[in-house]
């Protein structure tokens, strides 16, 4: 029984400790040679030969002890006995319930993950997506933008948007817009006149000076996000909420459009 126990643990740490030292001093995250892995396995095996041989030696010299006692003492040869096998069977019955354990938690885990990644996949195909962007400028000198926006998740959505030069990588405005969208297509209205944007050209690139003429392309970002509930929470990755207010997830959609402006900022 000790064998049996003994043996493929002694397996185990011959092989783990012969990659541990190759992969540290002599392979690393190099390509290792066929033989290297021939030679750890064959150190295994080598291991755990002379531990199970070790162990039937030992048994076989306190076998043959305790077959003199029982002979003397058979109640007491048969308690010795007992004693002697406990220990190896209680181990491996210890370490067999030990690997079950494990792995049924594994399977939980990743029958846990595999259910999460599906619902979020579902969450995800089904959170609105900005179809399309259309930008137009008036003749009163007033931006219109039209966010074409579809999907199937019905419920809070936030909209930001920014405006920005394509020379200078400064939002000079911007929003940021709750809303609550139904089941069908939507169509979100984006306005701003080109008399902000001359301010605000102003103060932010030109620092107040004026006396230019400014004749380029700006370019309106915008980026819709849903807002999810306490139960859509819940059912989130790990970290993925985070992702969501701090940087990019597949949640968001965002859609960029150039159009053309031509003003003068007057001293």
């Amino acid at each position: 029984m000790w064998a049996l126990v003994l043996a493929p643990l002694a397996v185990v740490a011959a092989v783990g400790v012969g990659a541990g030292i190759a992969w540290i001093f002599l392979f690393g995250d190099d390509p290792w040679p066929p033989a290297a892995q021939s030679f750890i396995l064959a150190l295994g095996a080598v291991a755990g030969l002379l531990t199970a041989a070790a162990a039937i030696w030992i048994g076989n010299d306190r076998g043959k002890a305790a077959q003199v006692l029982r002979a003397s003492n058979s109640r007491a040869g048969w308690r010795r006995a007992a004693a002697l096998l406990a220990p190896p069977v209680f181990f491996a019955l210890f370490i067999a319930s030990s690997f079950w354990v494990r792995e049924r938690n594994d399977r939980q885990v990743m029958t846990s993950a595999a259910t999460q990644e599906a619902g979020f996949a579902d969450f995800v195909g089904a959170t609105k997506r900005i179809a399309g962007l259309t930008v137009t400028t008036d003749s009163q000198g007033v931006v219109h933008a039209t966010v074409r926006i579809s999907g199937d998740r019905a419920g809070g959505y936030r909209l930001k948007w920014h405006v920005a030069p394509s020379t200078v990588d400064r939002p000079l405005i911007s929003s940021d817009r709750a809303l609550a969208l139904d089941r069908q297509d939507d169509e979100v209205p984006i306005a701003f006149s080109i008399e902000d944007l001359r301010n605000q050209y102003q103060a932010v690139v030109l620092a107040g000076h004026g006396g230019a003429l400014i004749d380029e392309l700006f370019r309106l970002e915008v980026l819709l996000e849903p807002v999810p509930t306490e139960e859509e929470r819940l059912r989130l990755p790990p970290g993925e909420l985070h992702r969501l207010e701090t940087s990019e997830s597949p949640l968001q959609s965002r859609q960029t459009e150039a159009f053309p402006v031509r003003f003068t900022v007057s001293n």
